[in-house]
């Protein structure tokens, strides 16, 4: 057979039947689309859910609809602060537990009681130390 003859068939064959060749990947697309599609409802039918606990949480925290965007970048930020009244100075607790040089937490009431006792008073406890020492001999050694 003569090339010509045989590219002529080749052609015929891919223009005339290709659809033959696409039907498998047709029948793939349309499956995947539909799929998708019953996956987007189910999303769909949450977001009405999804929605309504957004606008209930701005209720709540008296959340205005508008964004808040542009004031944010253009009014002053005495018109759109909603803190505490900084105007005042803020006191926080004293803590609680102090941590040692070993890093070992101990409550502050625990070492005040350990130090204000008579037999102790005057000396420095540490746990990695054998023996007490006092405040004295402390600064003799440095």
């Amino acid at each position: 057979m003569e090339v010509h003859h045989k590219t002529v068939m080749f052609l015929n064959e891919v223009t005339e039947r290709s659809w033959k060749d696409l039907h498998p990947l047709l029948i793939k697309v349309a499956q995947f689309e539909f799929t998708f599609a019953k996956d987007q409802v189910g999303i769909c039918k949450e977001h009405n859910t999804i929605v309504a606990k957004l606008q209930k949480i701005a209720n709540e925290n008296g959340m205005n609809k508008a964004a808040r965007l542009k004031n944010l970048l253009y009014a002053d930020p005495e018109e759109i602060y909603t803190g505490p009244d900084l105007s005042k100075p803020v006191l926080h607790a004293p803590p609680k537990t102090i941590q040692t040089q070993t890093g070992q937490d101990i409550e502050i009431s625990t070492l005040s009681s350990k130090l204000s006792s008579s037999d102790e008073s005057k000396q420095i406890i540490d746990p990695q130390a054998k023996e007490k020492v006092t405040p004295q001999e402390n600064k003799q050694k440095k």
